[in-house]
């Protein structure tokens, strides 16, 4: 079916380049929204932006390339755009850092806000349950999020503020900008930056926040306490989100991070949590025989891998600490002993 385009790819590229104004992404999200066919279009259009320039490894941003090659992509599929001249405005921030990945799970949610008599448009950028994800930020900062984990910020990121609010895991890698501190916020947890390397954990089901440094250096401060902590690198902070006790271990933090890679390293971890760990990545329900198995005590180095959940769980089940079954159907594991 021939589908007739007009203004909607200006639409689409003022949204990559964040140049689109409130009423504008009004009529896109509307566009969108109308057919499965205007959906499939703005999805390949992203997909296409975003692959054509490796905007989350590569500091160069070749639009017009990006733009060419989703013509070409285009003209083999059942969706037919009418050739138009296109002016593409200078972009000002990555496109990556609002790209809308639907093969990655990412979701992206909008919010708008008058603030002091100008516009705020917010971002949410999610990674689902076994996914994680790179996200380029506006100012040059890497994101990585790992699976069932969310990042916001408004469009102010990188001009005015540089403000951050996690859900779940991140691992950051910050661009210094002295005038401009970065700002994570995770709870009741902030964690300020200049320019460093460091992993926040911080999920909704967790009884503890952790902030490991790797380089560089933080303030973390919690809002239930007067004072800040200023941390160094191979340092990590718990707080345990009930009683707001802090603690902070000096540890080789190498391994903090090690996700990112499809590893996971567990350093006397009660088996309790190595659990909602395993239920994020493979997107599996675990439960208990009893409460006492959850305390069991593991060490290890386990490789996050396509379907691989039941030979971690032979591994780990071979220690002979529990016997567990795996209820493929319903993505269900039983441990008990």
């Amino acid at each position: 079916m021939e589908k007739k385009i007009t203004n909607i790819d200006s639409l689409i590229l003022s949204f990559l380049e964040r140049t689109i104004s409130s009423d504008e992404l009004q009529v896109l999200r509307k566009w969108v929204k109308a057919s499965n066919e205007n959906e499939k279009y703005f999805r390949q259009f992203q997909e296409s932006w975003l692959l054509s320039n490796g905007a989350f490894a590569k500091k160069r941003f070749h639009k017009e390339q990006a733009y060419q090659n989703f013509l070409d992509r285009i003209k083999k599929s059942d969706i037919n755009v009418t050739k138009r001249p296109i002016a593409l405005r200078k972009i000002l921030y990555y496109a990556a850092c609002i790209i809308l990945i639907f093969g990655a799970g990412i979701g992206l949610q909008y919010g708008l806000r008058n603030h002091q008599n100008e516009e705020v448009m917010s971002y949410k950028l999610e990674s689902p349950r076994k996914a994680k994800v790179k996200i380029s930020l506006p100012d040059g900062s890497v994101v990585w999020l790992n699976a069932s984990s969310s990042l916001c910020y408004n469009n102010q990121f990188g001009v005015s503020n540089r403000d951050l609010s996690l859900q779940g895991e991140g691992y950051f890698e910050i661009s210094k900008n002295p005038q401009l501190p970065l700002m994570v916020t995770s709870g009741n947890v902030k964690v300020k930056v200049l320019g460093t390397k460091f992993n926040v954990q911080n999920y909704q089901d967790d009884d503890e926040i952790r902030v490991a440094l790797q380089e560089g250096s933080i303030d973390f401060s919690d809002s239930r306490y007067e004072k800040s902590i200023l941390m160094k690198p191979n340092q990590l902070i718990i707080c345990n989100k009930k009683t707001g006790v802090l603690t902070l271990k000096d540890i080789n933090t190498e391994y903090t991070n090690s996700w990112i890679h499809d590893d996971v390293f567990f350093n006397e971890e009660k088996l309790g949590t190595i659990a909602k760990v395993l239920e994020r990545a493979f997107d599996v329900s675990i439960h208990f025989e009893n409460e006492g198995l959850k305390n069991l005590i593991f060490y290890g180095d386990l490789k996050i891998e396509a379907d691989n959940i039941i030979q971690i769980m032979d591994i780990m089940s071979a220690t002979n600490k529990f016997n567990y079954r795996y209820n493929r159907d319903k993505k269900e594991i039983l441990i008990f002993h």
